[in-house]
């Protein structure tokens, strides 16, 4: 029986040290350098001003990346927690048995990967820019208002792009497009 070839095996630092991740951080922490963030570490950014188009890429791709990279970190202890599963005495007191860690801690495993899934999605709809998310739409929105561009927003419907829909009951209706070129 002729031997499977070996599929090479990255872990997570080889991931998180490619040229790619060190540009997009790198990239992302710089442009919150420049929009004035003095907190870069904060849940909420204090930017001086709102981002461009351009930064608010950078920003997105770079806080997706260190979401997914943050819960690969998670994942991956998660075996060591497993198998050092010690009940103590106030864990017994409270009638909780090596069993109930052994599922505590798969279950959690099992909900980390759905958020990994996520997590991916995520990052893929912010590389390729797909803006799937209300919230970073109103942002783009609001972007592209300062550079005099108001397609596609839903505040600014006046002198939008607009197409025509064909409603089931065959009236038309004109609506703006999310999707009117740059």
């Amino acid at each position: 029986m002729p031997k499977k070839p070996k599929t090479p095996s990255l872990t997570l630092r080889d991931l998180s040290t490619t040229s790619f991740s060190a540009d997009v951080l790198t990239n992302a922490f710089n442009v919150g350098v420049e929009l004035g963030d003095a907190t870069p570490v904060r849940v909420e950014a204090s930017d001086s001003r709102d981002p461009d188009e351009h930064e608010f890429y950078l920003l997105r791709v770079g806080h997706a990346l260190a979401q997914v990279f943050a819960l690969c970190e998670q994942l991956a202890d998660i075996p060591a927690y497993i198998k050092h599963a010690r009940v103590t005495k106030a864990l017994r007191s409270a009638g909780i048995h090596r069993h109930d860690l052994l599922v505590y801690h798969l279950e959690n495993y099992f909900v980390r990967c759905q958020g990994l899934y996520d997590r991916t999605l995520t990052l893929v709809d912010a590389v390729f820019h797909l803006l799937n998310a209300p919230t970073q739409k109103e942002r783009l929105c609001r972007a592209r208002q300062r550079k005099g561009r108001t397609y596609g927003c839903p505040e600014a419907r006046q002198g939008a792009w607009q197409t025509v829909a064909t409603l089931p009951d065959g009236t038309k209706r004109s609506c703006p497009s999310a999707n009117a070129p740059d």
